[in-house]
């Protein structure tokens, strides 16, 4: 046996040993894609558990993740975009060296609800608020209320008490960035 033949055996056994009797896989890397949605400067976190990688997006566009020498993969959020709501495609499989399907993220605005809470209504009383002129609801008891329909996060919100005259609103107008429940009205 040659010298080289006799150096390429010690050095495959060295790497066998070292590597449990096998040796090593390359690395594969988890891809993905932020399809639609992100808003402009908006942030999503996402977190590769096989081999603990997070990483931030800021724009719609192509990821990915550090090499991983894992079977398995698994990707899931870790934080969602402020008045944004993601969903994952393809978030956990096998890891196919060179042929992993990308991770697809879509992104919408989330729905927000408008609420507050009404006081100084009399018993049999009820009154009629609207949110931005329209979106109608009749509160007839004091407590928390909500109006029916939400509206998209960024969007303005104003609330409007059409009877009784008497009440008074506070922080009753704003912009919707998270469910709004502070709005008060004191009849």
């Amino acid at each position: 046996m040659s010298y080289r033949a006799k150096m390429v055996l010690a050095f495959t056994a060295i790497v066998m040993a070292c590597s449990g009797g096998a040796l090593a896989p390359s690395a594969g890397i988890v891809l993905g894609t932020v399809t639609t949605g992100l808003g402009a400067g908006k942030s999503l976190r996402l977190i590769e558990s096989s081999n603990a990688d997070t990483i931030t997006i800021t724009a719609n566009g192509n990821y990915q993740f550090s090499p991983s020498y894992a079977q398995r993969y698994d990707v899931s959020i870790l934080t969602q975009p402020i008045g944004q709501t993601c969903n994952l495609a393809n978030a956990s499989g096998a890891l196919i060296y060179g042929n992993t399907p990308p991770v697809i993220v879509t992104c919408a605005n989330s729905a927000i609800t408008i609420g507050g809470t009404m006081s100084g209504l009399e018993t049999g009383e009820s009154a009629q608020l609207r949110n931005n002129g329209a979106d109608p609801l009749v509160v007839s008891a004091n407590g928390t209320f909500t109006f029916p329909t939400s509206v998209a996060a960024g969007a303005n919100y104003y609330v409007t008490v059409l009877s009784p005259e008497r009440c008074t609103k506070a922080n009753e107008y704003g912009v919707a960035t998270a469910s709004v429940t502070n709005i008060r009205i004191t009849c």
